[in-house]
């Protein structure tokens, strides 16, 4: 009876070593030249960078049309503010001269400082619209953040493989 003995571990390394083929010279184990390698990481550079580009202008955009809505809401409250005062102006202001004259003042009194009041209830009203946008716009950074952080990312990355 003949029993088949199990290879020792010297033997399996060596057998593991004969079915793997052995690099040649200026080929890695997976047999691409150094050029091959460099030409890969070149080309991979350009498509990061492409990509990088692409991620800058949709930031970009993103905060651009942000910065163009409360701009647009600046502009609107600055017109709301203007037409109000306007029309609220000379509406509120024979309403008030009537009751300032109901009160006692003179016409003369009651003609400008009706105006005078009103106009000053509209301008803080206005006031209001237009510092809550100022207020969001001075919190809107156009600097591209994400992109950025990628670009950093990736500059670590690459001296990282560098090394």
């Amino acid at each position: 009876m003949t029993t088949a003995s199990a290879p020792s571990g010297a033997e399996e390394r060596t057998e593991a070593s004969a079915e793997r083929p052995k690099p040649r010279a200026g080929r890695n184990v997976n047999g691409a030249t150094v050029g091959d390698l460099l030409k890969d990481l070149r080309d991979d550079g350009v498509q990061l960078m492409r990509e990088e580009i692409a991620l800058a202008t949709t930031e970009m955009s993103e905060k651009l049309k942000r910065t163009g809505r409360n701009t647009g809401y600046l502009v609107t409250g600055g017109f709301i503010a203007y037409g109000g005062f306007l029309l609220l102006l000379v509406s509120a202001a024979a309403g008030l001269a009537l009751g300032l004259r109901a009160l006692g003042t003179t016409t003369q009194t009651a003609v400008w400082l009706a105006p005078l009041i009103i106009g000053i209830v509209v301008a803080v009203i206005g006031g209001v619209f237009m510092k809550k946008a100022v207020s969001t716009l001075k919190k809107e950074s156009i600097v591209p953040k994400q992109t950025i952080a990628s670009v950093k990312e990736t500059n670590q990355w690459v001296r990282n493989k560098m090394t």
